[in-house]
């Protein structure tokens, strides 16, 4: 639950990343379980991905978007997440020392991938700071009530 402006809002999560879950799902019937949670109420899209990883970044753009926007019109609100940005910091590096500095995905590149995908948000968390998180779900209420877009182009974003 989360409450916005003194209203008290329920949030269902579904983790739909596909292939992985839901169990045994086939890409074609993906449609079918996407048009069916539409039809539960409001959905939300968040695009989540870790700054140490580019492999995750780079996954919504070229995976999650296209994916999304090929099984679900019209087009649900989207909001880009980048998690460990304490990573960015160093905080972590005891258990990071073989990253690199162009290995870390930089706000100005999460913000230009949130345009891409044309997200309504981009908001960073850290692993220390779990009033971040609370910003996420409050972002996450005040999207459903946007209206839907049918007509997005180019290939873009993923998933809670």
């Amino acid at each position: 639950m989360a409450v916005v402006d003194g209203v008290e809002y329920n949030i269902d999560l579904w983790d739909v990343a596909w292939p992985e879950y839901p169990r045994g799902i086939k890409m074609n019937d993906w449609r079918v379980l996407t048009s069916r949670l539409i039809a539960i109420g409001p959905v939300v899209i968040l695009c989540w991905f870790s700054v140490d990883s580019l492999p995750s970044f780079n996954r919504i753009g070229s995976y999650w978007y296209p994916t999304m926007t090929d099984y679900i019109a019209p087009s649900p609100p989207i909001i880009v997440v980048a998690t460990n940005i304490e990573m960015r910091d160093g905080d972590s590096k005891e258990n990071r020392d073989d990253l690199k500095s162009d290995e870390i995905v930089r706000f100005e590149q999460g913000k230009e991938m949130a345009g891409r995908v044309s997200a309504v948000k981009y908001l960073e968390v850290s692993d220390k700071d779990s009033s971040a998180v609370e910003a996420v779900f409050l972002e996450v209420v005040r999207a459903s009530f946007r209206p839907v877009s049918s007509n997005r182009s180019g290939n873009k974003c993923t998933i809670q």
